[in-house]
């Protein structure tokens, strides 16, 4: 019995060790992904620059496929990171990582969700609207602004950020679920003739009819309440 103890607790050392190295692994490997991405982005520049190379529509949209791919294996290493590291681990190691790369706009995002995570609002916050300085056409940046807004019950504030995203994409429903559900009554008519127009433009968007209903219905009941 004792040596199936013992047995048991070698067992358990040795998965966390393994643990252990690959989150080690998985961290070196997104600071070189990072830094990476970074050196592509200046090639690019230096490339969108030299207006003299024949070479420069097919060269550009090499290093453009490159960067999505990267960005997509940073973010996905990201997300598998978030999910292994202790929370407070996380901050730091995101917070030096974005610090070394200020103009990285997918680690502003990261670490804007990671302090979603631990309720960090004001610092969430603060994060996601970096992330819009540098790139206000970013709808993730206004999605999750909105989400901020919406935890910290200003929902005001997280209307007008809902609106921007779904004109960045008219198409994410669940963008408009979300956004319905905090629409005040001072703006039901607003957002269902917006609704309404939207849909006479673009009648293959069959969605915003049950959304717009959801409005009437929610607003047809209070009056019938009081």
């Amino acid at each position: 019995m004792l040596n199936y103890k013992l047995k048991i607790k070698e067992n358990m050392i040795i998965l966390l060790f393994l643990v252990n190295v690959n989150v080690d692994s998985l961290k070196k490997t997104i600071v070189q992904e990072v830094s990476r991405a970074d050196s592509l982005k200046w090639v690019l520049i230096e490339t969108l620059k030299d207006t003299t190379d024949s070479m420069r529509p097919e060269k550009t949209k090499k290093i453009q496929d490159d960067l999505q791919k990267l960005d997509s294996l940073i973010q996905s290493n990201l997300s598998v990171i978030s999910e292994q590291l202790p929370s407070k681990e996380l901050v730091l190691f995101m917070g030096r990582l974005s610090r070394r790369h200020p103009d990285n706009v997918l680690l502003r995002l990261q670490l804007g969700r990671v302090f979603m995570k631990i309720n960090d609002l004001d610092r969430a916050e603060i994060m996601f609207k970096k992330v819009l300085n540098m790139y206000p056409q970013s709808f993730v940046g206004h999605y999750f602004l909105a989400e901020v807004y919406k935890k910290k019950k200003n929902y005001d504030a997280a209307l007008n950020e809902y609106e921007i995203a779904r004109k960045l994409n008219p198409t994410d429903e669940d963008v408009l679920k979300k956004m319905v559900n905090i629409v005040p009554e001072k703006e039901q008519s607003r957002i269902i003739d917006e609704l309404g127009q939207e849909l006479k433009a673009y009648p293959e968007r069959t969605f915003l009819q049950k959304y717009i209903s959801l409005l009437k219905e929610k607003y047809h009941k209070k009056g019938d309440s009081q």
